[in-house]
């Protein structure tokens, strides 16, 4: 079987058709499917189910077209590693790069790594993400910088974290932003836009995280123009004709104008990017490249851990996600949290712990009773469950809190309650300088809004000096959920955040943490059969269909459940867990 045969046979399967392979190797039809009748001769094997002029591949066509897209991987591999033994003796790296950030970025460890390494050899690739990806594909590159992946291409690539950026964008004065301090997503809305280099914009993957920020707020950005590149954005931006759009920061790329204005979003739209390479590819040059830089910026995991296979960080993002695929306003959008502890507080009159508050504080003081704890950082204390018990473990209790509201609250009941040693940073905890320092880092069920949860999870790392405790609490499907699915085929939304993604999301890390779970129950109270129904089909997304069509047995499942009492109540004790993940912070992480 020669490699034209395999080619063609590729080629056909990624096209569908005999024709379009034709034309991409330049070759006539006849040709193709010559070749391809005769590999299916030499295997004895229909590869194609042939229908007019359509084709479809057969199951043994994908099975092979898999090994084969393998086979030719590893074929390149071994011709571009020929190339190591020039006769100079000089390896080079090829490094695609989107963004004058990315630039910016790798520059320094390639300077340094070329110290180490006299004879190597570095070049940039400039161009558009897609056009990048399939270069590297071909093995035309050694690795690039890319947004996040979008699953496609997790069988082939690696990614790596590389640096986190904010978007920006450059308004004119004639701008109603220009006099602005703070820009969130929502004041995109009804912006002009001028994208740079972005072609078909939907298709490239650059503005991707830009316009999946905008349909999770709910709307469709307007884009007025395209630039070619940075200097004919500026002179449209100049003459008025919309806002220059970046994904990336650059305040220190660009100087501000009297003309002109550089802001930046606030609120969780930062822009994560990778550095590609192909997988279990690398190379002898790249791959201590690679090692070198991961050492280097902190990333490097333990010494023989366990590939989990998946990145943890990007399932908790799936996690985050609505039913719908999007994130909620609240994640999105940090006026709409402000917003809603602002209502949330104005019915918070009396402080008042919850019950299972008082279960899981035994437990981290238990935690914390071997320890000297004289200072405490509390995530996100909300009406304060855990606040005013934390303070009595320690000297200073500090509280960190996007919400004024939240914080005014704690501040009110510590002054009810004579705790004096509470205070506050009005921030979110993804902007923390990670500066500070403090003995316990401590933080239960506030992560609802960390996106980037592995980057948060190593702030807490970073500060706390002697304990890290994160805490959640779970509960999945009930028995009744569960009944309700399997018996009638409900579709039930619950929540899919859990626990184990810190731990796995901390393994990665390198760092072993340690887990305690606590068996947690209310009960919960309808005042009647009508609202209970109502309030547990709530979380069911086919709930209309289901009661038409199943009324009664939803009704026969329920009362199994759901107990009268003689005050005209149904109860029903519900059994849950919280759970306790912590660690002792490992400042290689």
């Amino acid at each position: 079987m020669n490699l034209n045969k395999i080619q063609y046979f590729l080629s056909s399967v990624e096209e569908q058709s005999f024709t379009k392979a034709a034309r991409k190797h330049y070759v006539t039809q006849v040709a193709v499917t010559q070749q391809i009748a005769s590999m299916e001769k030499e295997l004895d094997m229909e590869l194609f189910m042939r229908t007019g002029n359509r084709i479809k591949v057969t199951e043994a066509g994908q099975f092979l077209y898999g090994e084969m897209k393998k086979i030719m991987a590893q074929y390149q591999f071994a011709l571009e590693q020929l190339q190591e033994y020039r006769d100079d003796g000089r390896q080079e790296l090829k490094i695609g790069i989107g963004t004058l950030g990315d630039y910016e970025w790798i520059l320094p460890f390639l300077t340094r790594f070329q110290e180490k390494h006299p004879d190597m050899e570095y070049t940039f690739v400039t161009g558009e993400t897609e056009e990048l990806t399939e270069q590297l594909k071909c093995g035309k590159l050694s690795l690039l910088f890319s947004g996040e992946p979008d699953g496609k291409d997790m069988e082939f690539l690696e990614f790596l974290p590389a640096y986190t950026t904010k978007i920006s964008l450059v308004v004119s004065a004639k701008s109603p932003l220009f006099t602005k301090k703070e820009l969130s997503i929502g004041d995109c809305m009804e912006l002009p836009l001028i994208l740079i280099g972005a072609g078909e914009q939907e298709r490239n993957r650059t503005y991707q995280d830009f316009y999946q920020l905008c349909r999770d707020t709910g709307f469709i950005p307007q884009v007025a123009c395209h630039a070619e590149n940075s200097m004919e954005a500026m002179m449209k931006v100049d003459l008025g004709l919309g806002c220059a759009l970046y994904m990336e920061d650059v305040s220190g790329f660009l100087a501000e104008h009297p003309r002109r204005r550089i802001l930046k979003l606030n609120g969780p739209v930062s822009v994560r990017k990778y550095l590609v390479y192909r997988r279990h590819m690398p190379g002898f040059l790249l791959d201590e490249f690679i090692t070198s830089l991961l050492r280097e910026t902190g990333r490097l995991y333990a010494v023989d851990r366990v590939d989990l296979k998946s990145d943890f960080s990007i399932l908790w993002k799936e996690a985050l996600k609505q039913e719908d695929g999007t994130y909620s306003r609240r994640l999105s959008d940090d006026q709409a949290e402000k917003e809603f502890w602002h209502h949330f507080m104005e019915k918070k009159s009396v402080y008042q712990q919850d019950e299972w508050a008082c279960v899981m504080m035994k437990e981290v003081k238990n935690l914390l009773k071997s320890r000297q704890v004289h200072t405490i950082m509390e995530i996100g204390p909300g009406w304060g469950n855990f606040t005013m018990e934390l303070a009595d473990c320690c000297d200073t209790l500090t509280c960190v809190d996007i919400s004024e509201d939240v914080l005014r609250y704690i501040d009110r009941a510590a002054q009810e309650l004579g705790k004096k040693n509470i205070f506050s940073i009005c921030s979110k905890w993804e902007n923390m300088s990670g500066n500070e320092n403090c003995d316990v880092v401590f933080g239960y069920n506030c992560f609802y809004r960390m996106l980037e949860l592995k980057e948060c999870l190593r702030m807490m790392n970073r500060i706390a000096a002697s304990l890290c405790i994160v805490g959640m609490s779970a509960d999945g499907m009930t028995p009744y959920d569960l009944e309700l699915k399997t018996a009638l085929g409900a579709k039930i939304v619950y929540d899919k955040k859990d626990y184990i993604h810190f731990v796995n999301i901390l393994y990665q890390m390198g760092i072993d943490a340690n887990v305690k779970v606590v068996p947690l129950e209310k009960e919960l109270v309808y005042s009647g059969w009508a609202e209970t129904v109502r309030s547990v089909m709530a979380r069911v997304r086919n709930k209309d269909e289901l009661l038409k069509t199943h009324g009664a047995e939803v009704d026969q499942i329920l009362k199994k459940y759901f107990h009268p009492m003689a005050d005209g109540t149904y109860r029903y004790r519900l059994h849950y867990r919280g759970t306790l993940v912590y660690w002792e912070p490992e400042k290689s992480a």
